[in-house]
């Protein structure tokens, strides 16, 4: 689970019920609508037989309404519950008619029972058409199943992506400890060379002053040359063990940094520093301003748009009249001039001129964060 954000957990978890509640109520109102039509369509077929008292109305309609159900079993088999009442508009039921029912239907004068179809006509037929899907059966069953498994997919893809970001941010952190090891390995050398450099000019520290020492017997007009020599000496010497502790220092500095980077990678892992991308875009770039604002939007690009971006700002050092210019996004009497640039289909650069003829590129980002550039932008122009 460490992979998973918790809104996809729980979007995971209520999405199954959700979609189920939600798809059974529509499923219950179309085919409502459905059956209903098509009931209404069959419930009364000749008009003509009622009238002239052939048969009952409601033995008419009963028999077309169970002629009906009987050609759609697999409803019920399936767990969908189909319930049909027809009525007149004043509460009389006409279906279904139930065994020890009696009334004007049952008589055998056909006059009688025409005058009775044409009485229940004449009031009018009401059509309720109930639908219902049962809770535990294979209809609902499927549907939950459905859902369950689009909720898995949803976590598996969620899942398969969260184990790759975190594959790249591995090596990508491996990578960087590798470079610090190297620079430490870099120093450990070259603080490998003043040491010897130390051992030397001790030794050759040691032979001058055996042999001032002899000079010293032999004569003393020389004296006072020979002790600037000294002096000069020893001072060399001196830079020399200074040189050898900054070196040590700088050497236990780094070892500092790497330590302090692996326990910043175990606490943040997806954090970035913009720090390294200034510093490169300010030795190569001497023509540019960039804005921390634009250098946190490169960073959270990807590698693609990032070749992309970073043409656009060689340009825009190089020479500003190269880049097509999409729009002007804030100007007027007042306000500075904004202009927007599009790179690599959905990203956006915006840049401005400043003082000593040189280009500030103010955001950077894609499509999906134009808003909050836009709301920067704003922001800053106020």
């Amino acid at each position: 689970m460490r992979y998973l954000s918790f809104k996809i957990l729980v979007l995971c978890i209520l999405l199954p019920p959700l979609l189920y509640i939600s798809s059974t109520y529509l499923v219950e109102k179309y085919l409502t609508y459905r059956h209903k039509n098509e009931i209404q369509a069959i419930m009364i077929k000749d008009t003509t037989s009622l009238l002239n008292g052939s048969i009952a109305i409601k033995d008419a309609i009963s028999r077309n309404i169970d002629s009906y159900l009987e050609k759609h079993t697999f409803l019920k088999r399936a767990g969908i519950r189909l319930n049909v009442t027809v009525t007149t508009k004043d509460g009389e039921l006409v279906y279904p008619v139930f065994p020890d029912q009696h009334g004007p239907h049952a008589l055998n004068n056909p006059e009688q029972i025409a005058s009775n179809n044409f009485r229940i006509l004449k009031k009018g037929l009401i059509l309720d058409v109930d639908v219902a899907i049962e809770g535990n059966a294979p209809a609902s069953n499927a549907l939950l199943a459905i859902f369950v498994m689009m909720s898995f997919l949803i976590l598996l893809y969620h899942y398969r992506t969260g184990i790759k970001e975190a594959i790249k941010d591995e090596e990508k952190k491996a990578k960087q400890i590798k470079q610090l090891v190297r620079l430490e390995q870099k120093h450990k050398k070259k603080l490998d060379e003043l040491k010897k450099e130390k051992e030397t000019l001790l030794s050759e520290t040691k032979n001058i002053r055996d042999r001032l020492k002899q000079i010293k017997q032999e004569s003393t007009k020389n004296e006072e040359e020979l002790l600037q020599e000294i002096i000069q000496l020893e001072q060399d010497l001196e830079q020399n063990q200074a040189l050898q502790e900054k070196q040590e220092t700088e050497i236990e500095a780094l070892k500092q940094k790497i330590l302090q980077y692996e326990q910043r990678q175990t606490k943040a892992g997806k954090n970035r520093r913009p720090s390294l991308t200034a510093r490169r875009f300010k030795s190569l770039y001497k023509n540019l301003r960039i804005n921390a604002r634009a250098l946190n939007g490169y960073d959270n690009l990807d590698d693609d748009l990032k070749i992309k971006a970073e043409e656009i700002i060689y340009m825009l050092n190089q020479d500003p009249s190269l880049v097509p210019v999409k729009r002007k996004v804030f100007g007027g009497k007042k306000a500075e001039k904004v202009l927007e640039v599009m790179f690599g289909y959905k990203g956006r650069l915006y840049y401005r001129r400043i003082r000593g003829n040189k280009i500030e590129i103010l955001a950077i980002g894609t499509k999906n964060t134009q808003a909050k550039e836009l709301e920067f932008l704003s922001n800053l122009q106020s």
